[in-house]
């Protein structure tokens, strides 16, 4: 920063310019307010981090996302086969083919509309999954070792890591989220990402790619449902004209 006359600075690299109040109460205030509105601004992006990683590095997260809705999605399959074979077995021999076909078909529509639920979770899930780790997963990754076989330096302030243990690791002196995959742990510093960019345009670009990201998700979801729910009632009325 460079202090200029008037007691105000500005910022040698992007141009930006600010000034404190000239009287101490008003200063000490001025800055306990942005103390504080940066102290909130840094928890909502650390809860960002957090949810990022546990979605996204978990492996078990698509058990997690869609482990009720399959687990409902299995027992009604087995209600529902069990329902159908019983109606089969008091089905008369002179009805056709049509009328079985109608009847399967009208016994499958609930376990369909379950599955088609779960596909469209692990759909969405893989979407972002894939948009996460193109666009916003180096933005998170911790810095490479200033020498081979030294600690992981923290994205935010560079200071050494503690050992991660998993694939994410906070700084004990910023309380910076960092990423730290596991096939990167012990890696020599050839074989790491590069150093990303400045903290601004981190937080800004990560905004960004979490919005989006989530948009991703909410359409591919949206898409699968949709195209499920046509696919199953369009079986069903197919198999009713052939009934007919």
């Amino acid at each position: 920063m460079d202090l200029h006359p008037d007691a105000s600075v500005s910022c040698r690299y992007c141009g930006a310019r600010d000034q404190l109040p000239a009287d101490s109460l008003s200063r000490v205030l001025e800055i306990k307010n942005r103390l504080a509105l940066a102290e909130q601004r840094a928890g909502q992006v650390r809860g960002y981090d957090t949810m990022l990683t546990t979605i996204f590095e978990d492996p078990k997260a698509f058990l997690r996302v869609t482990g009720l809705y399959l687990a409902v999605a299995l027992f009604v399959l087995v209600v529902s086969a069990a329902t159908l074979v019983q109606v089969l077995a008091r089905i008369p021999a002179g009805v056709g083919p049509g009328i079985v076909a109608q009847i399967v078909v009208s016994s499958s529509l609930g376990p369909l509309m379950m599955g088609s639920i779960v596909l469209s979770l692990g759909a969405g899930l893989f979407a972002g999954r894939r948009r996460f780790r193109r666009d916003l997963r180096p933005l998170l990754i911790a810095r490479a070792p200033e020498t081979p076989g030294a600690p992981f330096r923290c994205r935010a302030c560079g200071g050494d890591l503690p050992p991660a243990r998993a694939a994410d690791v906070s700084c004990t002196y910023c309380r910076t989220l960092n990423l730290v995959p596991k096939e990167l742990h012990g890696a020599h510093a050839a074989s790491l990402y590069q150093e990303a960019e400045a903290a601004r345009a981190q937080l800004h670009r990560a905004s960004g790619e979490l919005m989006s990201i989530s948009k991703t998700m909410r359409t591919t979801m949206v898409v699968c449902f949709v195209a499920s729910v046509i696919v199953v009632y369009g079986l069903q009325a197919v198999t009713s004209t052939l009934g007919s």
